[in-house]
């Protein structure tokens, strides 16, 4: 028994131990249950969830109060009204609708899954003058708050004293999602809000407590205008810096300061910019730019002042200083100062402008405005002059607008002009109200309206158009009247014109008269004498017009001008559909074969589709048909067909040395439909025949044996092959394809072939152009055109192999010739090619450019030795070049240096050898031809040519040797054919014959520094004489220049002029002298003038009115006096007196050809001669 008892005392223990476990679980239970229990009472019922709501407001004492709550927290709440206050803000929340997710309450947190509030007030009251300074606490909550999708449809903000009557800031609708913490902070991750038309998104952080601090990324735009910006906000309410960067799309930068807590907010804030630029409109052209400018801005929004200074530019009109000076809301702004300083004076007023409440109201103005000095120039540089106004200008953002121009006075084109009435726009009415314009002696005058009823009336007497209307010239007067409806409108016309010019068009007469009366009567005619287009004539030209719009006739014709048409049609305008049958017609151009139409064609115009049907012209067995044609939304298309088309009718467009024969054939279509394009263009010459015509020779004429095009054209490609050939053995092949050709970047791939077999057969034509013979060489082409269409890649090119050719002008034979044009890498072209003339060899190198520019360029050395250049009985000459030759703006530039190692120049005759007047001589009673000097195709750009120590010169009388050199050069100035030089040519070992004496050359220079043709002289010839033992020194001295020759005798020992012309002329004293020698040096002393000889022979040419006038040197060496005069073109007839032998004789010259001349003589000895000319 005793060993049972302590395992009763365990077994009381364990039960024990079970009974108060059982009784904790039990209560766990319960507790948990009655936890449940209550959670389910607060969160699903809704008078739980009132008690847990005005528990959390009770918490936070008056700062929170909900009204009208219903539902439950866990299925969603609305409430009517929400009122928060924090210190003198309160903001009103009604209605309100909440969903969270409510397991976060047991985490101590609310968690609002969608919240769509109505409008929320925000209302900030002035602190009372007697309120001691209290800083708002933060709103601390026992929960935090975390919102996922806010949405307020409308926040209203009001703050000031003033708050109850200034208009609220709007805001909405607005997007939220946040948090709002424990401590009172708000993290907001998105905030989307609108405030008058402008979207913004922000992120960031806000204090809910005093100074209600602020750090948030904010952007925002503009939508529609292409306006947008961002940047940072840092402060508080009380204190809060922003920086933004505007974008227009350039870029401006705007910073400041807002002071929103407070009783007064206020904002202030700065923009400024350099390169503005901003497109107005839908027009691409109408762009105003602002090189730099600032715009201040004070205040809050009912009480704003704005400051704006910038450069403004519109469009291509010059720079203006714009200042305008505003004040006022952002409902309405007075703009207190408008100034515009440009445009050559000044506009300045003030005005009104008024902001609509809502984005759907209109923006209303109105401006007064005046102007001092401003020059429309800027409008066209053809209107020049002055012009003060006084106008009123109202508008709306709808595009109604008003335009009152109370006065305008100043002057036009130097002239008084004066302005003034009226235009308006309302909805569609566009009006005229006594609009008057006085320009100078023009008078215009109109009124009127145009909508959907139209009616006017104008009067015009510009007797100087040009004063009116820039670009126009002439006189025209008269008066019209519009009325009726746009579907059905009235016109009458009565117009007078003379002296009428605009561009390249003139018309010395015009008139028209009638118009378009009551139920849709025609009756307009017009009539224009000498018209011509850029100088050429086009005649007289009527037309008429008679009948009803849906059934009239139209007559039409040009008559006495280089293009004779008339037409007869008749048509009908139905619905604002067009349609003419042309019934008959016929075109001469230049007087050449007429064209008549076979048969009648239509033309359809209905806006923006026309129509044009088959039909075709014949012109004496030839035949141009033109298929049916059409334009409309879905695309275009039309064809032509030439048969038999006469090449020579293209003689007007050709140069006057070239004509064309035979016959041309082609087939052209085109289409497109739907944005689809192709086309193609067979053609081909028949019996092609091209006529070179050279002057006073026989035309050379060359048969083009083959001639073909073909062309095939799509929006992705266009393929062509061609072929020409002609009867001297030329012919060249061209196939490839250009792809992609209406893009901006076209690519090629072609291939140019052929050439010429034998340049021999090429001799005939080259001949009769060119004075050169025996052409021999052939001529290779094969060229390959890649890449870019506008900037090809070439490869491969031109040759010229084993050419040859004489110059019988020059007498000398060129031959070796080799010339190669090859496409480099670079898109330039490489030159390289060699000849031998002579003994010597001549050297080519250089390159051609010719992509990016309109005219090619190229540069090249031309080295050589010894070249002959000349090779006659009557000289030779040989030169050595080392120069550079530079093709620009095409013409050759020659540079370098020019070596002429041997020279030997034989004159012994020249056919009209004598002073002729001056170029710029006037000579009374000869009318002066004048001719349009041209360029000349080669320049010398300071070229130094250098005489060898080979080069002698022998004629009139003359013969000695050569040294010394010159640097040439020739200006595109007043003359750029005038050759100018630098340098000095010396006579060495020379001898002079003249005055029936032989001198010898002392001493011999010409003396350049000028125009080469007219070089200074310092020659002294002399010839000794022994007169009865004395030996006498006489000579000439010859100083001046070349045009105007200074003469003077000299002696040794000295002794009268007379004395020493008597020496120099007999070999003897005058007192030696007989009557007949005494008569020589008479004559010799007149014809000498001794001082001043030639300029005095040279005088006389134009005081006689002739031709020529000159003291000669005659084969043996005498003197004579020559006088002159040219008989029609080819007739020359000279008179020679004889200085020392009294004998006359006439000779007359008449030409026969380029270089055959017949000449006949009578003095002492009769002659009749036959002269072949040579001309270098």
């Amino acid at each position: 028994m005793n060993a049972q008892q302590p395992r009763s005392l365990g077994g009381v223990l364990l039960g024990i131990t079970l009974g108060l476990m059982l009784r904790l679980v039990l209560s766990v239970i319960g507790i948990f249950t009655l936890v449940s229990v209550l959670s389910l009472f607060v969160l699903g019922t809704p008078v739980g969830s009132a008690w847990l709501i005005d528990s959390v407001t009770d918490f936070s004492g008056d700062r929170l109060s909900v009204t009208g709550v219903r539902g439950t927290l866990l299925a969603g709440l609305d409430v009517d009204r929400l009122q928060i206050k924090a210190g003198r803000t309160t903001v009103v929340i009604e209605p309100a609708e909440l969903r969270m997710n409510w397991p976060d309450l047991l985490r101590g947190r609310i968690r609002l899954i969608t919240a769509q509030v109505g409008t929320v007030q925000v209302d900030v009251a002035p602190r009372p003058p007697d309120e001691p300074v209290s800083v708002v606490a933060a709103l601390r909550l026992p929960v935090t708050i975390a919102v996922e999708g806010l949405e307020i449809r409308k926040l209203r903000v009001r703050s000031g004293a003033n708050r109850e009557t200034a208009a609220p800031i709007e805001i909405g609708p607005v997007k939220l999602r946040a948090e709002l913490m424990k401590d009172g902070d708000l993290h907001f991750e998105s905030l989307q809000a609108e405030l008058y038309g402008i979207t913004g998104e922000a992120s960031g952080v806000f204090g809910t407590g005093e100074p209600f601090s602020i750090t948030a990324r904010v952007n925002w735009e503009l939508p529609g205008a292409a306006v947008s910006g961002g940047g940072d906000l840092d402060g508080s309410l009380a204190r809060l810096r922003f920086e933004q960067v505007l974008r227009m799309p350039t870029p401006v930068g705007i910073g400041g300061v807002a002071r929103l807590w407070g009783d007064a907010p206020e904002i202030i804030a700065e923009a400024r910019w350099t390169d503005l630029r901003r497109q107005l409109g839908d027009d691409a052209e109408l762009v105003l730019e602002s090189d730099q400018g600032r715009l201040k801005v004070r205040g809050w929004i009912d009480r704003l002042v704005a400051e704006l200074n910038a450069g403004v530019r519109l469009k291509d009109w010059p720079r203006a200083e714009a200042r305008v000076v505003a004040e006022g809301s952002v409902r309405q702004l007075d703009l207190r100062q408008v100034q515009i300083d440009g445009f050559g004076g000044q506009v300045s007023g003030n005005g009104r402008v008024a902001l609509g409440a809502v984005a759907e109201e209109p923006v209303t103005g109105s401006l007064r405005l005046a102007g001092q000095g401003i020059n429309p120039v800027f409008l066209d540089p053809r209107l020049a002059g002055q012009i003060d106004f006084d106008a009123g200008v109202d508008f709306d953002s709808a595009g109604n607008f008003r335009v009152s121009v109370e006065g305008a006075s100043g002057t036009l084109f130097e002239r008084p002009l004066k302005a003034s009435g009226v235009v308006a726009r309302e909805a569609t009415l566009l009006t005229f109200d006594n609009v008057r314009v006085n320009a100078g002696v023009n008078h215009v005058d109109f009124s009127g309206s145009w909508g959907q009823r139209i009616s006017g009336n104008f009067r015009i007497d510009a007797p100087d158009l040009a004063t009116l209307l820039p670009g126009f010239e002439g006189q025209v007067r008269g008066s019209g009247e519009v009325g009726g409806t746009i579907d059905h409108p009235t016109l009458a016309l009565d117009l007078d014109g003379s002296q009428l010019a605009t561009g390249d068009l003139r018309i010395q007469e015009i008139r028209a008269k009638g118009g378009l009366g009551a139920r849709d009567r025609l009756d307009l005619g017009l009539e224009a004498d000498g018209l011509s287009f850029a100088g050429e004539s086009l005649g007289n030209l009527r037309a008429d017009v008679a009948g009803k719009l849906d059934d009239h006739t139209a007559r039409l014709s040009l008559q006495g001008g280089d293009v004779e048409l008339t037409l007869a049609a008749s048509g009908a305008w139905v619905r604002g559909v067009l349609t003419e049958t042309i019934e008959s017609a016929r075109v001469t151009v230049l007087d050449g074969k007429p064209w008549t139409l076979e048969e009648a064609a239509t033309a359809r115009v209905n806006w923006p589709d026309l129509g044009l049907s088959d039909h075709c012209w014949t012109s004496n067995g030839a035949e141009l048909c033109l298929s049916d044609a059409r334009s409309d939304a879905h695309g275009f298309s039309g064809g032509l067909n030439a048969r038999h088309f006469p090449l020579a009718s293209l003689a007007p467009w050709l140069p006057d040395d070239i004509g064309l024969d035979g016959t041309a054939s082609a087939v052209v279509a085109i289409r497109r439909d739907n944005g689809r394009l192709t086309g193609s263009l067979q053609a081909g010459l028949q019996d092609g025949v091209i006529t070179w015509r050279v002057p006073d020779d026989e035309n050379v004429q060359t048969g083009i044996s083959e001639f073909r095009v073909s062309v095939g054209l799509t929006d992705d490609s266009l393929d062509f092959d061609a072929v020409v050939a002609e009867g001297f053995g030329l012919r060249l092949t061209a196939a490839g394809s250009v792809s992609q050709p209406f893009s901006d970047t076209p690519g090629i791939n072609a291939k140019i072939g052929g050439g010429v077999p034998e340049l021999a057969s090429l001799g005939p034509v080259v001949e009769r152009l060119v004075e050169v013979g025996d052409l021999r060489g052939q001529i290779t082409v094969d060229v390959t055109l890649s890449g870019k269409a506008r900037q090809p890649d070439i490869s491969g090119g031109l040759q010229l192999e084993a050419g040859a050719l004489t110059v019988p002008a020059a007498g000398i034979t060129v031959d070796r010739i080799n010339l190669s044009l090859q496409g480099r890498e670079d898109g330039q072209v490489a030159l390289e090619g060699g000849a031998r003339s002579g003994k010597g060899f001549v050297a080519l190198k250089g390159s051609l450019a010719w992509r990016d520019q309109i005219f090619p360029t190229a540069e090249a050395t031309v080295k050589g030795r010894v070249i002959d250049v000349i090779r006659l009985p009557e000289g030779l000459v040989q030169v050595s070049p080392d120069v550079r030759v530079v093709l620009r703006d095409r013409q050759f530039r020659v540079s370098g240096d020019m070596l002429v190692p041997r020279a030997e120049i034989k004159l012994k005759k020249i056919e009209e050898g004598a002073v002729q007047p001056s170029p710029d001589a006037i000579v009374h009673g000869r009318d002066i031809a004048v001719v349009e000097k041209t360029p000349p195709l080669f320049m010398l750009d300071d070229l130094q040519v250098r005489l060898g120590e080979r080069v002698t010169f022998e004629g009139f009388g003359l013969k000695t040797n050569l040294r010394g050199g010159l640097r040439l050069s020739q200006s595109m100035g007043a003359d750029p054919e005038l050759v100018t030089g630098t340098g000095v040519v010396s006579l060495r070992e020379g001898q002079f014959t003249g005055f029936g004496q032989k001198l010898a050359i002392n001493r011999g220079s010409l003396l350049f520094t000028g125009v080469v043709t007219d070089p200074g002289l310092d020659v002294k010839a002399s010839r000794k004489v022994s007169y009865e033992g004395r030996d006498v020194t006489v000579g000439v001295l010859l100083s001046g220049k070349l045009s105007q020759i200074q003469t003077r005798i000299f002696s040794e020992p000295a002794m009268g002029e007379l004395d020493a012309l008597s020496y120099l002329t007999t070999g003897k004293p005058v007192s030696a002298t007989g009557a007949g020698d005494r008569s020589s040096v008479n004559s010799a002393a007149i014809s000498l003038g001794l001082n001043q000889a030639l300029p005095v022979v040279q005088q006389l040419g134009s005081a006689l009115k002739v031709d020529e006038i000159a003291v000669d040197t005659s084969e043996a060496g005498g003197t004579a006096f020559v006088i002159g005069e040219k008989v029609g073109n080819n007739l020359f007839i000279r008179y020679s007196y004889g200085v020392f032998d009294d004998l006359g004789s006439v000779k007359a010259t008449y030409k026969l050809g380029r270089r055959v001349s017949i000449e006949g003589s009578s003095g002492a000895e009769q002659s009749l001669d036959l002269i072949y000319s040579v001309n270098w």
